[in-house]
């Protein structure tokens, strides 16, 4: 019922409350990110604005990511088929499979010559311009570029070139979940997106999206991508790595860990971020603990062991445990710690206890949908 409501609300636009920017500090080129959404034709924005030293805004943004999109032809966008990521185009018979035909690809990849009247799928044309952009709502956006540094020079010395090799970045990767059934990268230099990615998950819903009575009583507003999104820096083998750990949120039971090259150069792009960029991709399917996940993720090393991304199931999951999953960061393959498995549950937000000294991870607490720690 919240959903259809949410679905029939008028079309106003609208700024989320959750925005990232660009430092920690008011600076004089501080940037403010600010995604935006307008409910029933339900297309987005992301919009850069700078900030002066008081933290004014000016009347108009630096730039905004609708028109910065790359030809539908030349966008960078990947998904996972199995456990392989693979490139979200026609020439794919994995992704024609599971998303249903090639010209649902090619609209969901930007392609309008089969959109409007007399044409299979709803316009995504406003005014005089195309909104090609799905909404982005519940989504705080996240700023990689040099912001993290984690003290783990107090057990690894080499960290300390890691951070100071991400402070030189001169460019950033804005990454933000929508409800067009993807990831996005965008460049913060100006906006353009230089990576995509659509979790398995969602391809076999993105027809409902692309039908004419989107957006109304028949066809609410969907979600797909509104999860968290949380920066970190492990260690894989022996070097460090900066990735971005996401959730689908409303949209699945489905979370994921993105990769980012430790130096791009003066600018991000889509050469940065290819097929490797995914590191892996879990699901509900894969493992019947894992349900709808809306609490940030937990990150580090354990004392005397690996690298572990502790994570909440969530709620919802098939198995309806309230289980702790202790994911391995550089393969992706989880152990599980079931605290209850009476049904009708789920684990939510999950923080660490670290050494005070070497930052290692000692013990981990968490609550469930019962009101357990």
């Amino acid at each position: 019922a919240l959903k259809d409501a949410f679905g029939r609300a008028a079309g106003n636009e609208a700024k989320e409350a959750g925005v990232a920017t660009a430092s920690a500090t008011l600076v004089a080129d501080n940037v403010k990110y600010v995604p935006k959404y307008k409910s029933v034709s339900w297309f987005g924005d992301l919009e850069a604005w700078a900030l002066d030293a008081d933290g004014n805004t000016p009347d108009f943004p630096t730039w905004r990511a609708s028109e910065k999109l790359p030809a539908h032809g030349s966008r960078n966008l990947f998904t996972s088929v199995g456990s392989d990521a693979i490139e979200f185009m026609i020439t794919k018979s994995a992704v024609l499979d599971a998303v249903g035909s090639k010209d649902l690809v090619d609209y969901i990849r930007g392609d309008t010559s089969k959109e409007g009247d007399g044409q299979a799928f709803r316009s995504r044309r406003v005014g005089v311009l195309n909104q090609l952009l799905g909404d982005f709502v519940d989504s705080p956006p996240v700023v990689v570029k040099g912001l993290v540094d984690l003290g783990y020079t107090a057990f690894d010395a080499s960290y300390a070139d890691y951070v100071a090799q991400k402070k030189a970045r001169t460019d950033s990767g804005i990454v933000l979940g929508g409800n067009a059934g993807m990831v996005h990268v965008f460049r913060g230099n100006d906006g353009q997106e230089v990576f995509g990615y659509l979790p398995q998950e969602g391809l076999s819903k993105l027809s409902t999206i692309a039908a004419k009575d989107y957006g109304t009583t028949s066809n609410f507003h969907r979600f797909f991508v509104n999860g968290p999104m949380n920066e970190t820096d492990v260690k894989i083998g022996d070097a460090w790595a900066n990735l971005v750990l996401g959730a689908m949120g409303s949209g699945g039971k489905t979370f994921f860990a993105l990769r980012f090259p430790t130096d791009f150069g003066a600018t991000l792009d889509a050469a940065d971020l290819g097929k490797d960029a995914l590191l892996w991709e879990k699901s509900g399917k894969d493992d019947g603990d894992i349900g709808y996940m809306f609490a940030d993720f937990a990150v580090g090393k354990i004392k005397g062991g690996g690298w572990k991304a502790f994570i909440g199931n969530g709620v919802y999951s098939d198995s309806g445990n309230s289980v702790l999953l202790v994911v391995d960061i550089a393969t992706g393959s989880i152990d599980k710690i079931t605290v209850d498995n009476s049904g009708n549950t789920g684990m939510m937000g999950v923080s660490l206890i670290k050494d005070t000294t070497t930052r290692e991870v000692v013990g981990a607490y968490a609550g469930d949908l019962k009101g357990n720690v």
